[in-house]
């Protein structure tokens, strides 16, 4: 049997890191793209056994990115798996609509993307239960201010260096993600606020930081209904400013 070869499809670089380190570690070929334009680049260019693609995304997002896939390879051909933040009927009936293979919910578990993607790629070699589960903590809290680590740890099944490079990855990427969501708000600036609170929604569901997932989700809906206050967003920047002091703690532990 051969190794799948994947593309990951998302505009967020966590989201394309722990996609890419889950399918490596399984034994497959991954590639990378940030938006549907760039996707469509790469599948022009080479084969690719399976497409894990976001569904909101800049430029070109993956409705419009599987629209233009299915133009070219049927459903057999290449089967699509959406990433989507929600999965509601209304994101199921799109996916159906477009002859998207299956879907998967944000953040999801890595038996379940190895599950789907074996699913339908029955003939290319998925290692599954790789990760070296423990109840060990190895020495970590179950807790710290903001962060779950045991329901973290979930989400990358007990794989606890996994769970660590993206704590780390996290802290690193969002540092300046208060000041950022304080200016677009200041400004008005609705697309900007809508995309950074989206990506706030799924990365911090990835570490186990519910409490801030949770108020994304609320906020996110605040601000398409027009209802979002500077109450809110303070609310939202107290719980990221926990959380990141969380995760350097945390960063910090794994260095020494």
């Amino acid at each position: 049997m051969e190794k799948a070869r994947i593309l990951v499809v998302d505009d967020l670089k966590i989201n394309r890191e722990i996609s890419r380190e889950i399918l490596e570690k399984a034994g497959a070929i991954v590639e990378t793209a940030q938006n549907g334009i760039e996707a469509m680049e790469k599948i022009n260019n080479r084969h690719f056994d399976l497409i894990l693609m976001d569904l909101q995304m800049p430029e070109m997002d993956g409705y419009q990115a599987s629209r233009a896939i299915r133009e070219k390879f049927d459903y057999t051909q290449l089967p699509i798996i959406a990433f989507t933040a929600n999965a509601s009927n209304e994101d199921q009936n799109k996916c159906m609509g477009l002859e998207i293979n299956d879907y998967l919910a944000k953040p999801f578990k890595p038996d379940s993307l190895l599950g789907i993607i074996s699913h339908w790629i029955p003939d290319k070699v998925i290692i599954r239960g790789l990760a070296e589960n423990s109840n060990s903590l190895s020495g970590l809290p179950e807790m710290l201010p903001g962060i779950d680590i045991i329901e973290g740890l979930e989400f990358f099944d007990g794989d606890i260096p996994l769970y660590l490079d993206i704590v780390e990855k996290f802290y690193q990427n969002n540092l300046n993600l208060p000041e950022k969501i304080n200016n677009a708000f200041e400004n008005d600036s609705h697309e900007v606020l809508s995309c950074t609170i989206h990506a706030l929604k799924s990365s911090s569901g990835n570490i186990g930081a519910s409490k801030t997932m949770s108020l994304s989700k609320e906020l996110e809906e605040e601000l398409g209904q027009n209802t979002l206050s500077r109450e809110r967003i303070n609310q939202l920047n107290e719980e990221i400013y926990r959380v990141l002091e969380s995760a350097r703690a945390l960063s910090s532990k794994i260095k020494k």
